[in-house]
């Protein structure tokens, strides 16, 4: 439905200067706006809090490891809080770049590129983060911890979301600017039952994180290997007859620390994929659709410890029946097949319409509990064996048949069962997180709205 809205010139403008475009002036937009000019508000400018970000900085990606000091990306920032991250750099390299900007808990980062306008504030869980060039800092933490709860559950309430949405910069790839930041309107609130949901939201949380990874623990301990640590050789041989029959001659292939691994596995019993597979393929790649009544995973989508089920993207019932090979069942394996984070896998338990796009691998089994077979390849026994058949020199590449070589280990269905139920208990604690911080966002918008 076309929507008119005439604005005279003496209105053109907004925080990020004269405008022309007719999406800034949407009447929903310019509704939220006048409803933030007609009550008290600062910004951060006024309140001499300081707005930064990460200046270019060569390649580090070499420099990445398990532990450190957490290096945070636009794929680790969730709505409110921060996903589990897996990215560390050693403290020389974090303070080695003065470009690299550093985080404390109590600080707000926004997204600014990717997925634009994703706002979070950052825990108390390590002493500092390093931060990379697609964040914009927020250095709310010298502020009380109430007062920065407050503007974060601001800035993700649909006032805050249509500022940061209405002033991106209008490019072919568009992104959120230091001014625009520094300059948004900033109600003064108290808003400390808000806060309080905030709080409880994120123990949820943590509570479903623990419970993952108490899964984990429990796949380890029942392979007998809470200690074991790879030992990756630098120097190895491969004989021709190796190299032929895996049809492979990189080095990476025959890394011994991958039979060892294997050899593990294969001796508390075993099942190779190919023997369990009922399906395994890669989704498609539909037109996205604001609106539309289906949803599509995309790799982003998978995450350390859980889908992020509330950001999928939309697309039409159309595509949905064109596509019944990427139509992803309840208790589905997920797997994340190219770029940074491949091998990342999850199992689907939600029930909804929902496709799987062609950077994802689709996997049905038999015989196997999914959920537990899920945990079993996001662990380090399936990761290693990412690395091990994995394709591709500029970017890596995991492809059915290569996951169809998987082993898995044949865990007692005692084991499988209690894994499987500590990670439905984890689901269901972060859906009530969910909860709570959709509560907190409300009564923060209602607190705007009674003023």
């Amino acid at each position: 439905m076309t929507v008119i809205n005439i604005i005279s010139l003496s209105e053109l403008g907004g925080t990020t200067g004269r405008r022309l475009d007719a999406e800034f002036y949407d009447p929903e937009s310019v509704k939220l706006e006048n409803a933030l000019r007609s009550i008290p508000h600062t910004t951060f400018n006024k309140m001499r809090i300081k707005v930064d970000g990460s200046a270019f900085y060569p390649s580090i990606a070499e420099h990445y490891q398990d532990s450190g000091i957490p290096f945070l990306r636009v794929s680790d920032i969730s709505e409110g809080s921060l996903k589990e991250t897996d990215i560390f750099l050693p403290p020389q390299i974090a303070d080695k770049f003065s470009s690299i900007r550093k985080g404390y808990p109590g600080d707000i980062v926004i997204t600014k590129g990717g997925t634009v306008g994703t706002v979070a504030l950052l825990p108390d869980k390590f002493p500092q983060y390093a931060l990379s060039r697609d964040l914009i800092l927020i250095k709310t933490s010298v502020l009380p911890n109430e007062q920065a709860i407050s503007i974060v559950l601001f800035l993700m309430s649909k006032y805050g979301k249509f500022q940061l949405m209405r002033g991106k910069s209008q490019q072919v790839q568009p992104h959120l600017t230091l001014p625009l930041i520094k300059g948004l309107s900033l109600p003064y609130l108290n808003a400390e039952d808000a806060a309080k949901s905030y709080k409880d939201s994120l123990s949820k949380f943590q509570e479903s994180n623990r419970l993952y990874f108490q899964a984990e623990n429990l796949l380890i301990e029942g392979l007998g290997l809470k200690d074991f640590k790879p030992k990756y050789e630098l120097s190895y041989t491969a004989n021709l007859h190796g190299t032929l029959s895996a049809h492979r001659t990189d080095a990476e292939f025959f890394q011994p620390a991958y039979e060892i691994l294997k050899r593990y596995i294969i001796r508390n019993g075993y099942y190779v994929i190919r023997e369990l597979e009922k399906f395994n393929k890669r989704g498609v790649q539909p037109a996205y659709i604001e609106d539309g009544e289906v949803e599509v995973l995309t790799s982003k989508h998978l995450g350390r410890t859980s889908i992020d089920y509330e950001n999928l993207e939309k697309t039409s019932l159309e595509e949905w029946t064109q596509a019944p090979d990427a139509q992803i069942k309840t208790f589905d394996i997920l797997t994340y097949t190219t770029g940074a984070y491949v091998g990342r896998t999850n199992c689907f338990l939600e029930e909804t319409k929902a496709l799987a796009s062609n950077h994802v691998n689709l996997l049905r089994i038999k015989q196997l509990n999914p959920v537990y077979a899920a945990v079993f390849l996001n662990s380090i026994f399936g990761q290693m064996q990412v690395k091990k058949f994995v394709s591709g020199s500029a970017q890596s590449e995991l492809y059915p048949s290569n996951m169809s070589r998987f082993v898995i280990w044949k865990a007692p269905d005692k084991i499988q069962q209690r894994i499987a139920l500590l990670v439905q208990e984890s689901f269901k604690a972060r859906k009530e997180g969910k909860v709570l911080l959709e509560e907190a966002k409300r009564k923060v918008e209602q607190k705007i709205k009674d003023k």
